[in-house]
């Protein structure tokens, strides 16, 4: 079973997946044998490029998806991503023996951030998926969807809707296609509705009430 040796920092540069980690970088490598290791992940002193991205960190997962520490907020395939938390990459080899090439996985987008029509509250994630074969985008705002005693602070308006929690499937050009959330209605005495909303296609929505204060 391979060994990790706890992080160091170096005194000469390193190289993990094809991003130059200056000496002085933190770096931890896992050993292969008594002969032989491997840089795992690397903590840079400074931000550094991996590309035409700018970061200060890099961290090889066990199933080789790469937890990347961005070193500000900057645009990855089209989503303006945090640096408040790790942006995850899968990487895919490089034809006749070319660089790998990162493809962003997921991320958090930047608090407020307008993009693909709507204004995001804090802690939303966009992920990549993959449904009937087809590469799709998932934006996942969980909002306070575990209370319902706060689903009437909406922060979010989709397709006409105020929403306390949203969940939507977006194509590759980032246009949203489907969505389910949740939605707070307060009466004319006061008291709330909750409600689940489903978007199943183009102007076509199915409502079903998830409980309601009495």
């Amino acid at each position: 079973m391979p060994l990790f040796n706890p992080a160091d920092s170096t005194s000469h540069a390193i190289t993990l997946e094809g991003v130059v980690f200056p000496a002085g970088s933190k770096v931890e490598f896992q050993k292969e044998s008594l002969w032989t290791e491997h840089p795992v992940s690397a903590v840079a002193p400074h931000p550094i490029n991996a590309g035409s991205l700018r970061i200060r960190s890099l961290d090889k997962q066990r199933d080789s998806t790469l937890s990347v520490g961005l070193a500000t907020a900057q645009s990855i395939e089209g989503w303006t991503c945090s640096a408040a938390q790790p942006a995850y990459f899968s990487v895919g080899r490089g034809a006749n023996g070319g660089p790998s090439t990162w493809r962003l996985s997921s991320c958090r987008l930047i608090d407020g951030v307008r993009q693909a029509g709507s204004s995001w509250p804090a802690g939303t994630i966009v992920s990549r998926t993959i449904e009937n074969s087809i590469e799709k985008w998932l934006v996942s705002w969980p909002g306070n969807s575990a209370s319902p005693e706060t689903w009437c602070n909406e922060t979010l308006t989709v397709d006409g809707y105020k929403l306390s929690s949203f969940f939507g499937s977006y194509d590759k050009q980032h246009r949203l296609e489907t969505w389910d959330g949740t939605a707070c209605r307060r009466r004319a005495n006061g008291q709330d509705d909750y409600v689940r909303i489903e978007k199943l296609g183009p102007h076509r929505f199915k409502e079903t009430k998830v409980s309601a204060v009495d």
